[in-house]
């Protein structure tokens, strides 16, 4: 080039009373159509290729001095000759679409040399996409790829969250809180009736268990429950199943022991108020007292003392 030429000229000591070259090249004319220019030269392999000229390294050498800043664009650095990219003093390395977060942000890694090593990593940047800078360059393919992080993290999101579900399907159930005592007041004995057991729900405490069962305000029965009744130890009283179950639970009686002698029979240990004695005096010296035990409309509470 002219330049080249003339800085020839000028270190051989052909040029007479110059001792600035920069102004005697500026009067010559030399680049004075890309003075304080930017050239962008896509594909610049295509200029600076694999063989070196000694006449474009003068001018990546020198283009400062007249103000000119010069970009490259390449596929890869492989593709022009090294000695050209001795000059480099930024290099925007993009990565590859694949591997972006988002597929309209675009990731570069900036090094301050040629050589792409950790160690002349200056810092990241990350580029949104423009779509008035996208339609003034075209390229061979309009696809935007996909990003494949992305495919990863939501997959990832997707195994996190069926691994959950999974879990709390597969997660064994926990056992009742020993605070709340679930006791069985009857289970039905005739195994050819299809009706459910029928119970009566008991909490008890356990921190208040002698108080609540075990105390000198209690007394204590014992009833043998057979498929169709139940009667009371030292009692002349017979009363069906669901008779019995009532009466427990309007007395508020707590069953502390079961003993299941066979399939026809359960011994039944009870903790009472001890007012409900005189419930059982009076159930055993009336004659009308539960007369009628299938019909749940009967009204026994005349007969019944309130217990305190």
């Amino acid at each position: 080039s002219q330049e080249y030429t003339l800085s020839s000229q000028y270190e051989n000591g052909f040029l007479d009373n110059v001792d600035n070259y920069d102004e005697y090249a500026l009067k010559n004319g030399i680049y004075e159509n890309y003075h304080h220019c930017l050239i962008v030269l896509d594909e610049a392999y295509n200029t600076f290729t694999k063989t070196f000229n000694d006449s474009l390294g003068r001018f990546l050498s020198y283009h400062g001095h007249f103000g000119i800043d010069i970009i490259f664009l390449f596929q890869s650095k492989r593709q022009t000759n090294r000695e050209y990219l001795v000059h480099t003093e930024l290099m925007y390395m993009a990565q590859p679409s694949g591997k972006r977060l988002f597929s309209s942000l675009f990731k570069y890694k900036v090094y301050s040399t040629s050589s792409n090593f950790n160690y002349n990593l200056i810092r990241s940047e990350n580029l949104k996409f423009n779509q008035k800078v996208s339609d003034l360059y075209s390229s061979g393919s309009k696809e935007i790829y996909k990003s494949y992080a992305t495919k990863k993290i939501l997959f990832l999101l997707a195994f996190i969250v069926f691994s959950y579900l999974l879990y709390k399907f597969l997660e064994p159930k926990h056992e009742p809180d020993q605070s709340s005592i679930q006791d069985t007041r009857f289970v039905d004995l005739n195994t050819s009736d299809s009706k459910k057991p029928k119970t009566i729900s008991n909490s008890v405490d356990n921190s208040d268990i002698n108080t609540t069962i075990f105390n000198n305000n209690r007394i204590y029965l014992k009833i043998t429950c057979f498929p169709n009744g139940c009667k009371f130890r030292n009692y002349a009283i017979d009363l069906s199943l669901d008779s019995f179950l009532e009466l427990l639970s309007f007395s508020n009686c707590h069953i502390f022991l079961q003993d299941k002698k066979s399939g026809n029979y359960i011994d039944y240990f009870v903790s009472c108020h001890a007012d409900f004695e005189r419930v059982l005096k009076s159930l055993e010296n009336s004659s009308q007292g539960f007369a009628n035990e299938k019909s749940p409309k009967t009204d026994s509470s005349p007969m019944l003392p309130t217990l305190k």
